[in-house]
């Protein structure tokens, strides 16, 4: 593949990323394992100084969302509540389980700092590749503190294809 080509291909993935719609999700009647359209938020705990256990943020019936769309990427998250005013390591994996997920290498993380109890009120952009439809996700996270929680929403976009890799 030419330069010029995988230049052309990277500026239509830029200018499709930012001009499709984002569609929002929370938790869906308060469980924390499928997602829907609401105001209830997820809540990933953490363990005593390690990764607390998976939550299941997407399952395979809740994308697409918009008939003719065959791939998404997380795009963004909005944290609105966080237990502890420590640093925070944030984990969303996908796949077939969570574990297949790491295994395979399809995860992706952040640092999250709680500003003294008052969670940071704008979303936060995350880097997520583009992934088929029907594709499940999971979020974690790990803090110094056991069992400290951090509630949040996500964001995400839907496409007309699956990029190419790289």
């Amino acid at each position: 593949m030419s330069e010029l080509y995988k230049v052309l291909l990277a500026a239509e993935e830029a200018e499709d990323h930012v001009h499709t719609v984002e569609r929002w999700y929370g938790s869906l009647a308060g469980v924390n394992r499928v997602a829907g359209e609401n105001l209830t938020a997820f809540r990933a705990t953490s363990g005593n100084n390690v990764y607390g256990a998976d939550t299941q943020i997407l399952d395979s019936a809740d994308t697409p969302i918009l008939a003719g769309k065959v791939a998404f990427d997380l795009h963004r998250v909005l944290f609105i509540a966080a237990s502890s005013n420590t640093v925070y390591r944030v984990q969303i994996v996908w796949g077939l389980s969570a574990a297949a997920g790491r295994a395979a290498g399809t995860y992706t993380e952040w640092m999250y700092m709680n500003d003294a109890g008052a969670a940071r009120r704008v979303p936060t952009d995350i880097r997520v590749k583009r992934v088929a439809a029907g594709t499940k996700a999971w979020a974690r996270c790990w803090n110094a503190t056991n069992l400290a929680t951090i509630d949040f929403f996500f964001g995400l976009h839907e496409y007309e294809q699956v990029a190419d890799d790289d």
